[in-house]
């Protein structure tokens, strides 16, 4: 008796969608080290305190970087589980999703650290931002 398993075109795709979200966690994680390092805040501490940031501009620009690395974090279980789910079905569907997704948290990575959620320009990406309807 044999088994014959069909690999869907453009499985590869998804793979390297995968991989770029790996890319994406690494730099987030430099970028947080290199301002951890900046401000001096030692890593048993996750956060730089209120009167830590009240002070340093430094340790403004590490709650910044860490919130954006834990935050693209928190969704990449979820990611992962969606791209893969999609991808038996839909592999170059799901690798476009997933790419999509790595390359709209590189810019909010980039919107964030720089300031903050004031900074990041599309509302729906902040949750701090909120319309108002009048």
């Amino acid at each position: 008796m044999s088994i014959t398993i069909t690999v869907p075109h453009g499985l590869p795709y998804v793979g390297a969608a995968l991989l770029s979200s790996i890319l994406l966690v690494s730099v987030q994680l430099g970028i947080v080290a290199a301002r951890r390092k900046a401000s001096g805040i030692q890593p048993p501490q996750l956060y730089a305190e209120q009167a830590e940031v009240a002070k340093s501009l430094h340790a403004l620009r590490l709650n910044c970087a860490q919130r954006a690395h834990l935050n693209t974090l928190e969704y990449l279980p979820m990611v992962y589980l969606v791209t893969c789910i999609t991808a038996c079905k839909y592999p170059i569907l799901a690798a476009s999703l997933c790419e999509s997704w790595v390359i709209t948290r590189a810019i909010y990575t980039r919107d964030y650290i720089s300031g903050g959620a004031e900074k990041v320009p599309i509302a729906f990406l902040n949750p701090r931002l909120h319309l108002q309807v009048n």
